[in-house]
């Protein structure tokens, strides 16, 4: 909106709450920025702020930052804090600042960090009972529908281990052959490390020794084919679409892989129940 003749103005809306998306507005935001200070010369100056000046307004100049001067989060906060020392992003909005980092200080929607943080955020409303829990699309439970990159599956041989994410592959039920997933929708985990890292209970009792890194299970988004997914429940059993064969469980409060890390929320493939092939 124009308010004078050299001064535009832009508004977001978004509240001072570590749940809040603030990655889907700084695009917009940054790209305001960016204009404002590249088309007016040495003179040009840019307000960011919010009701106290501390979070929002921060969190949006600590990215911009962070993208046009190449600093992490630390460093950026650090500069802000030399002419505002109050600046102090929430809980929330920090971690996905350090996502931002992480994803090269750039949003892309089909990255898979931004497509778990998303994946998250929804988990989190479902636990709450804000909105209904959704799959990535409708209710119609079509395998070529699952994904546009899937392709063919046939009947070769080969599985593929989870831990190779550079190589396509698709998820097929072991029962029936039929496309559960593919790679891109594969969720990624790293197993906890060192001293602090969480045994569960049944190894402490029977004594044995604790798998290093080794997941039973493959995690995915929410696919359309999961009907007991659509029908509203926070958890649950997955069977596959075709042959109904178990082939997991799901729950958006989250739950603990074999290798002890938690995943949050949960789509769970048990890699007994699957194939896991090369495309």
């Amino acid at each position: 909106d124009e308010l004078g003749r050299d001064v535009k103005r832009m508004a977001v809306n978004l509240l001072d709450l570590p749940t809040e998306n603030l990655l889907q507005h700084l695009t917009r935001c940054l790209g305001f920025i960016t204009r404002a200070l590249g088309g007016g010369g040495e003179k040009a100056k840019v307000l960011v702020h919010c009701h106290a000046g501390q979070s929002r307004s921060v969190a949006v100049v600590a990215a911009h930052l962070m993208r046009s001067e190449g600093l992490d989060l630390e460093q950026a906060l650090r500069d802000i804090r030399r002419v505002s020392p109050n600046a102090d992003p929430n809980e929330g909005f920090r971690e996905q600042l350090e996502l931002y980092l992480r994803m090269g200080c750039r949003i892309d929607v089909n990255n898979p960090l931004y497509r778990h943080h998303l994946l998250k955020q929804q988990g989190k409303n479902a636990v709450r009972g804000i909105g209904q829990p959704k799959t990535e699309a409708g209710a119609e439970a079509e395998a070529e529908a699952i994904a546009s990159d899937s392709g063919t599956v046939g009947e070769g041989e080969g599985e593929a281990e989870a831990s190779r994410p550079s190589e396509e592959y698709s998820i097929t039920c072991r029962k029936c052959r039929s496309i559960l997933a593919v790679s891109s929708q594969v969720i990624p985990h790293d197993p906890p490390h060192g001293p602090k890292a969480r045994v569960p209970r049944k190894w402490q009792a029977s004594g044995g020794a604790q798998p290093q890194g080794q997941c039973s299970s493959l995690y995915v988004e929410p696919l359309k084919w999961m009907e007991e997914v659509e029908g509203g429940a926070n958890e649950g059993k997955l069977s596959c679409y075709k042959c109904k064969a178990r082939v997991g469980h799901f729950s958006w409060s989250g739950m603990q892989c074999s290798c002890t890390q938690w995943v949050t929320p949960a789509f769970q493939l048990q890699k007994a129940k699957v194939d896991l092939v090369m495309t």
